[in-house]
């Protein structure tokens, strides 16, 4: 669950994260960390969902526990893009499938 600021550069938007120099670094750096995760990038991006979810129910019990779920989603979440940039597997779907699974993540830290 990487929230991005987006802005609209000549008609077009795009992430301020992705395009600043910080955000570069930071998403290469990862994507040598990970990029030998024997995984394909859209199983890790589902699989933060599943962490948001342990969190969710996670929460009545510890809300410690719950805070820690939420972060490690956050994290897992921040290494698909890098990793599919990094093995060269970016796609559209994988894109697709990225916001729609941050929407999921982001709908559990709500309720």
């Amino acid at each position: 669950m990487v929230y991005h600021i987006y802005i609209s550069v000549r008609g077009k938007e795009t992430s301020m994260l992705k395009n600043s120099g910080f955000g570069q670094g930071i998403s290469k750096l990862l994507g040598k960390l990970f990029r030998n995760v024997p995984l394909h990038p859209n199983i890790i991006t589902v699989s933060s969902v599943f962490f948001a979810l342990l969190a969710y129910f996670a929460y009545e019990y510890n809300g410690w526990h719950s805070l820690g779920l939420f972060l490690f989603a956050f994290f897992v979440d921040a290494i698909d893009g890098a990793v599919a940039r990094a093995k060269g597997m970016q796609t559209r779907k994988g894109a697709f499938i990225d916001g729609m699974c941050d929407r999921v993540g982001e709908f559990f830290i709500i309720l």
